[in-house]
């Protein structure tokens, strides 16, 4: 895909300049409210920009015209969306990683020529510092900070880095939203926030028989109890744990596997880790797949044991598919949706883990949750209006 250059111009499908930000022309342009909406780059894995897609279609429209910046290039389902309906969508020509006069000075005037009413700022850190600077800079009247995570790690170096970017933030920023009032206290404290979940389409993730029929016979599953993660391969993740869970759940319960989606840094290692326990033919990892959706139905249960996390995403998605979680205690309760998950100590070793998964019940079946999930504030269906009110009420 050929993405914008550093001329600004904004490009069609057909990869022709065209002079105006959207492909109804100047007289709609005029009409519509502009918004540039900002995220780290626009991967189907990446929550944050699922979470914004998925309101795309219900606020892009009579109102409002919403251009994306990314900070890092990628192909995705997104980005061929975007690409194919003439959307704008801008690319840092260097990156997130380099903090260049290149870089700064693209965006300096992507915000400067865009003429916008509202910046939404979905990234932290540097970079999200340096984009409401210039906003305000710009002169744009309302500047959006959106908390999609608490302001959370295990870290005391990087909580005292999160705290001052934060508080930096905080001060360019004129409106606030967050995914969870969890997430809001902990960015905003005590200053006003709306809280607009980061909502994705239930029906989706539903529970799904002929895929899990798929599944369980592709990877010879028929017989067996599936666990099933779905995690970036990174020390945040506790992996090395979920292995030592899984070898002594094993032990005692032999048919049971481990369904592993995901990729990342810690990949060889471990990999290296489970041969080392004589797992290889009990641990599956199936690398980065665009049909999590339907993988979920493949499995018994999810179990994620993270350090530490935001909201999580991936628990709420398992329970929309009705599976039972298992999720370590430093994870937030608003991951909560319909009582079907169990929260467990990370700091007294597997058994509690074991025993709980042992002693669970497994239904699977379609609907297990219905009222639940429509009630539960995270079915993008229900949720849909959320973002365009939330910029309407900004405008006011």
């Amino acid at each position: 895909m050929r993405l914008l250059s550093t001329e600004l111009s904004h490009m069609s499908s057909s990869g022709n300049a065209i002079t105006t930000s959207f492909i109804k022309g100047k007289e709609t342009e005029k009409q519509m409210k502009k918004v540039l909406c900002v995220v780290s780059n626009l991967r189907t894995n990446n929550g944050v920009a699922s979470c914004m897609m998925n309101y795309f279609p219900f606020t892009n429209g009579d109102k409002f015209q919403i251009d994306f910046l990314c900070l890092d290039d990628t192909e995705s389902e997104y980005v061929a969306y975007l690409k194919e309906h003439g959307f704008s969508y801008y690319v840092l020509p260097n990156g997130s990683d380099r903090k260049d006069s290149t870089n700064k000075k693209y965006i300096m005037n992507i915000i400067e020529t865009g003429n916008y009413d509202i910046v939404h700022v979905n990234i932290v850190y540097y970079w999200a510092l340096y984009i409401l600077k210039c906003a305000k800079k710009c002169e744009v009247k309302h500047r959006i900070l959106h908390a999609h995570n608490p302001r959370l790690t295990n870290n005391l170096s990087n909580k005292r880095r999160t705290l001052l970017f934060t508080e930096l933030c905080n001060f360019y920023a004129t409106d606030y939203v967050a995914c969870t009032e969890s997430a809001g206290k902990s960015v905003f404290g005590k200053r006003h926030f709306t809280v607009i979940h980061n909502a994705v389409e239930a029906q989706k993730y539903s529970f799904d028989k002929k895929a899990r029929d798929k599944y369980r016979t592709q990877y010879d599953l028929e017989s067996k109890f599936v666990l099933g993660t779905s995690c970036r391969h990174i020390e945040q993740k506790n992996p090395f744990f979920l292995i030592d869970v899984f070898e002594d759940l094993h032990k005692i319960k032999p048919e049971t596997v481990l369904l592993w989606v995901g990729l990342g840094p810690l990949k060889e290692q471990l990999e290296h880790y489970v041969e080392e326990k004589g797992l290889s033919n009990a641990v599956l990892f199936l690398g980065a797949r665009s049909d999590m959706n339907l993988l979920y139905s493949a499995m018994d249960a999810f179990v994620l044991p993270s350090l530490f996390e935001g909201l999580g995403m991936v628990y709420i998605e398992a329970q929309f598919n009705g599976l039972y979680c298992f999720a370590s205690d430093h994870v937030y309760k608003d991951t909560n949706v319909t009582g079907n998950i169990t929260y467990l100590p990370i700091d007294k070793g597997t058994e509690p883990w074991v025993k709980a998964i042992l002693e669970c019940q497994y239904p699977r079946h379609d609907l297990l949750y219905a009222s639940e999930i429509k009630n539960s504030g995270y079915d993008i269906l229900s949720e849909k209006d959320s973002l365009k009110s939330f910029y309407e009420s900004c405008l006011r």
